[in-house]
């Protein structure tokens, strides 16, 4: 590093070299002087003798390494003054540049922030879900039932340092202020261990412990006004009163497990029917214990389970997906998909700028010709090149930051509904880097064929006076041409298949029409209508409501029909209903025009529209 040292130190250098060089002047001048010359003349010979100052102050420098980063410098001024004379020229490279560099820096923080960066918690690679599947049936991933999850937790000791609970579901919280529905979670104690949440005030709740609750930090400044006095206060969920133990810390706080408040799940195991599943399961792998050996372990409790009950676990099996796998697995194809796409444009776009480079190349032959005819050699030449090129590179890259700033900002909005750690895609240090990066391969990849080219000194002697390219250029130019047409016909029919299938998907018949249906979903408190056993259509509490809000709809005006079930058609399936916790159920009814008011306390949407994913925990 010692000629970048002498770089920024060449100033005070060069100073002390004329000094030096003064200082032998001197001495030779006085030499000569002493034998007798004229003052004039022992200046003349001393001069003679010494040689040339300038060249003399070339050699340091060359010796130093400082003569070549000027000279570098200087090549990349006449690049920009260059690039700067042909602004069209210029623009064109930069903006397909930017796209390119833009486009992949997003793609690779997309890919980074959903599949590769680790969760925020402790070990995170320790932290597992435990499903249930059904052979009979066909299904892969369900919801286990509290028994099953009884049963799970005490056999599993050897494999599991913490498996926890949980049943989650929206609740009406009172009792401070106006009522409000939040995202409440029925968890058992060990549920904090598995995660590694740590209250930022008070305690979370032990084994054993009912009738207490944990905010979240959140939902503490939000409803409680951030008061330290809120751990010991009540609050009522459900029309249930609770006593909150303490409040999580913001970090604690997961946007793919969104939760405000936190309730003690603990019931005797009796109470829950075996064949009700709606419990959760979230684990944390003992030290050593590696994803494998807890499946064989889960399987074999499993099977036992199934020969130990037979009319509710009949075909009943359990699957252990690591955490993260879980969340952002389903993830893994598209997402890699769209990197290949993403990258193949930007071979297009490299393409594209060689082919561009090679065309101004033949417009430069003669200006090449002549620097050659004055001494430059063809090294000389194509860093000449080089550096134009990576003038625009770095350009490019500046350019490309921004546009990769612009696309992680849009992301959000036109990602699916529902796509798992979305958040944590955003443009960092290490982001940046990766943009320089992909510019600077970029610049390799269109930046050294223009220049070997267009350098090649024996070419641009033979192509002086000249404004056409020769054979050889012509084949270079067709062959980017071919292989541009060849890379973008790829997502081209990509496109043109996605968009075909998706018209076919359009005119499919459901066999209804949703343009005049509208629905509500809720979720009635088990505190105001029990659930002792299932199902809980039979329940004279649930049955009556269902007959006040199905009258109550049918005389709104513009209603036709209406019907309540526990799933719709369209949007949701019976496992999902059954799911929650407490009696719930969605009505639908037919309506004339927009005559159908909307607001008040239920939510009225239409089939077509999205409902929020399943929680993954």
């Amino acid at each position: 590093m010692g000629w970048l040292r002498a770089f920024f130190t060449r100033n005070r250098t060069n100073e002390n070299m004329n000094q030096e060089m003064r200082l032998h002047l001197d001495l030779l001048r006085q030499e000569y002087e002493q034998a007798g010359l004229p003052p004039a003349e022992a200046l003349r010979a001393a001069r003679l003798r010494f040689g040339s100052v300038a060249s003399a102050r070339d050699r340091c420098k060359d010796e130093n390494g400082v003569a070549a980063i000027e000279s570098l410098l200087r090549d990349f001024r006449l690049g920009v003054r260059s690039l700067a004379a042909q602004p069209g020229f210029s623009a064109t490279v930069l903006l397909t540049l930017a796209l390119g560099v833009g486009v992949n820096t997003a793609m690779f923080s997309a890919l980074r922030g959903i599949l590769y960066e680790p969760l925020p918690i402790p070990n995170p690679d320790r932290v597992v879900n435990v499903w249930e599947n059904d052979r009979l049936r066909g299904t892969t991933r369900e919801s286990a039932s509290y028994p099953d999850y009884v049963d799970l937790r005490e056999r599993s000791t050897s494999l599991f340092e913490h498996l926890a609970a949980i049943e989650s579901s929206e609740q009406t919280l009172g009792g401070r202020g106006e009522a409000e529905r939040v995202t409440a979670a029925h968890v058992t104690a060990n549920y904090f261990a598995v995660f590694g949440m740590r209250p930022q005030l008070g305690r979370v709740f032990g084994p054993g412990e009912t009738g207490v609750a944990v905010l979240s930090h959140s939902l503490w400044q939000r409803k409680f006004g951030a008061a330290p006095s809120v751990v010991g206060a009540r609050l009522v969920l459900d029309g249930a009163g609770l006593t909150i133990t303490g409040v999580l810390a913001p970090e604690a706080s997961f946007s793919w497990n969104p939760r405000e408040v936190w309730v003690s799940l603990e019931r005797p195991q009796g109470m829950r029917p075996r064949g009700r599943h709606g419990t959760r399961i979230a684990g944390r792998l003992r030290e050593g214990v590696p994803v494998s050996q807890a499946q064989a372990g889960v399987t074999a409790i499993m099977s036992h389970l199934e020969a130990q009950y037979p009319a509710e676990n009949l075909g009943r099996g359990g699957v252990v997906v690591p955490l993260h796998e879980d969340l952002a697995g389903g993830m893994r194809p598209a997402l890699r998909i769209l990197a290949v796409t993403v990258a193949g444009l930007l071979l297009i776009a490299c393409a594209n700028i060689a082919t561009i480079l090679l065309a101004r190349a033949s417009a430069r032959a003669p200006e090449m010709a002549v620097r050659a005819s004055l001494g430059a050699s063809r090294t000389r030449l194509m860093r000449q090149l080089l550096t134009e090129s990576l003038a625009l590179t770095l350009a490019g890259a500046l350019l490309g930051a921004g546009v990769a700033w612009v696309c992680i900002r849009l992301l959000p909005l036109l990602a699916p509904e529902g796509t798992p750690l979305i958040e944590r895609v955003r443009l960092e240090g290490w982001a940046l880097l990766a943009a320089l990066g992909i510019a600077l391969g970029a610049w390799a990849l269109f930046g050294i064929v223009p220049a070997l080219r267009t350098s090649s000194i024996a070419a641009n002697l033979r192509s002086a006076g000249r404004n056409t390219a020769g054979p050889r250029s012509h084949r270079l130019l067709h062959g980017l041409v071919v292989f541009e047409i060849a890379v973008a016909a790829v997502p081209v029919l990509a496109a043109g298949i996605m968009a075909s299938s998706f018209w076919k998907l359009r005119q499919v018949d459901i066999g209804y029409d949703p343009s005049r249906i509208e629905t509500v979903r809720f979720s009635l408190p088990a505190t105001k209508y029990p659930w002792p056993k299932f199902p809980f259509r039979d329940w004279p509490g649930v049955r009556a409501f269902h007959e006040r809000l199905r009258a109550n709809a049918e005389a709104l005006p513009g209603v036709t029909a209406v019907s309540i079930a526990l799933a719709s058609p369209a949007t949701e399936n019976l496992d999902h209903a059954r799911s929650r916790r407490g009696p719930a159920g969605a009505a639908s009814w037919g309506a004339k025009g927009s005559a159908v008011p909307r607001g008040g306390p239920a939510v009225l949407e239409r089939h077509r529209s999205a409902v929020a994913p399943r929680p993954v925990l």
